[in-house]
């Protein structure tokens, strides 16, 4: 209870707009106030059972926060797939493809093989978390370099862009309407100082989201179509709609 009372007064002190909780704990209620009474039904609360857990306070957690999920003794390495699926439900973006896989370095290619429907104007966002953080994105024999790929069925090479690259992390988009079966190879050669490493792909459908304003006077004129403006997120250009509408008077 004093954990989510103290992350209540953190969180509302900042203006983000993306929200969660994180809890880790094996559900024994020690300190501060009903767990249940101070949590709301916002911001969503994502609870990692660790140890022996006591399901009672976590189901009386997640019956309060009807957005919570709750993920059962995950290590430290598969927080990262907890982690890609906040950042997918708070900015409202499916996820396609959000795995966690165990890596031999003797293992030296793996591959991600993962499905994308999408309408042509949507972009794909792809994550991909390394648990060692001296791993980065790099050519095959650069120091701790894991070179990464995206294919489809046929072998064909599939271009991405870089959004962000560091150790540890390699954030990249693809083009817009890409579609189907697509498979995501890292390689890698001999590693300095590395035996063993976790790889957490997350593959990100982007919703654009947008804001509709219509100019509606008191009288409207059956058969004139009526002005909507609707403003991207994403875009600094106004599309501008025109829809018609049928008025249906009541029997008085």
């Amino acid at each position: 209870g004093a954990a989510i009372n103290m992350a209540n007064i953190m969180i509302g002190k900042t203006s983000l707009k993306g929200k969660a909780f994180v809890l880790l704990s094996d559900g024994q209620h020690n300190t501060g106030p009903e767990p249940a009474n101070v949590l709301g039904n916002e911001p969503p609360i994502y609870i990692a059972g660790l140890g022996v857990i006591q399901t009672d306070y976590f189901n009386r957690l997640r019956a309060k926060n009807i957005y919570s999920k709750f993920y059962n003794a995950p290590n430290a390495e598969y927080m990262a797939v907890i982690f890609n699926q906040i950042v997918a439900d708070t900015r409202n973006e499916p996820l396609a493809y959000n795995a966690y896989e165990q890596r031999s370095c003797e293992s030296q290619e793996r591959e991600f093989n993962f499905h994308i429907d999408c309408k042509e104007s949507t972009e794909v966002t792809i994550s991909l978390t390394w648990t060692d953080e001296k791993l980065h994105y790099g050519k095959i024999g650069e120091s701790n370099g894991i070179d990464v790929t995206i294919k489809d069925p046929e072998g064909s090479i599939i271009p991405f862009s870089v959004v962000t690259k560091q150790g540890g992390y390699l954030l990249m988009s693809l083009k817009p309407g890409m579609n189907g079966q697509l498979g995501l190879v890292t390689r890698h050669a001999d590693l300095e100082g590395v035996d063993h490493y976790g790889e957490t792909v997350g593959v990100f459908i982007e919703n654009a989201t947008y804001d509709l304003s219509c100019d509606i006077s008191d009288s409207v004129k059956c058969g004139e179509p009526i002005l909507c403006v609707v403003q991207l997120e994403q875009s600094n250009e106004d599309i501008v709609l025109e829809t018609r509408m049928s008025v249906i008077c009541p029997d008085y």
